[in-house]
């Protein structure tokens, strides 16, 4: 067992098979053979509120953090080493956004978001793999931070539930088609959390 500090965010490697995480010190980490290891390359930055995605057209882990002097930063793992990912334009910073990729469209997606801890965007911005562009759907759901997100296959979008908006925990449940947001409207639903 490691003797680390915690984690502050993961993904599973699907090239790989293997999930990859980042401790709040900067480490990589790799569950291999049943047990968390201490890969080779550290992370590149400070790791402090980091949120990760997987990108399987690129066989990347990708990493999206506010920076320590408030800009927003992106890096590359690819089992070797983090890369730098350098691009023209960057969404403004936040902390606890979604950040989800979109398989059918071969997109990464960062909603959302607060940018200091009160404040709450609601901005839908989309990773083309080099450049960053903010999209401008019809219906955008209420702005949050902390939600929980996930890919589904089936149905070819992300679903993103909860978070805490600007004054309270939320309950809702929300789909990405690639173009525009929408409820989903359930019989029944976990209650309002955040950090799910």
């Amino acid at each position: 067992i490691l003797d680390h500090s915690g984690f502050e965010t993961a993904v599973f490697d699907w090239a790989r098979r293997r999930p990859v995480a980042l401790g709040s010190q900067g480490e990589t980490l790799e569950f291999v053979g049943g047990q968390w290891r201490l890969a080779a390359v550290p992370y590149l930055l400070s790791a402090s509120r980091v949120v990760m995605a997987y990108d399987p057209s690129g066989r990347r882990s990708l990493a999206v953090e506010r920076t320590l002097t408030g800009t927003l930063a992106m890096s590359a793992y690819d089992g070797i080493a983090w890369t730098p990912v350098v691009t023209p334009t960057t969404p403004p910073p936040r902390i606890e956004f979604v950040l989800e990729f979109d398989i059918a469209r071969a997109r990464l997606i960062l909603f959302s978001g607060s940018d200091n801890l009160t404040s709450m965007l609601t901005d839908t911005w989309s990773f083309d793999g080099t450049n960053w562009t903010q999209l401008t759907p019809a219906i955008s759901p209420p702005g949050r931070r902390a939600a929980s997100s996930t890919y589904d296959l089936v149905r070819a979008s992300i679903v993103m539930f909860g978070g805490q908006g600007s004054s309270n925990w939320l309950g809702d449940t929300w789909e990405w088609d690639g173009s525009n947001w929408s409820p989903v409207i359930t019989p029944t639903a976990p209650s309002p959390r955040w950090h799910a």
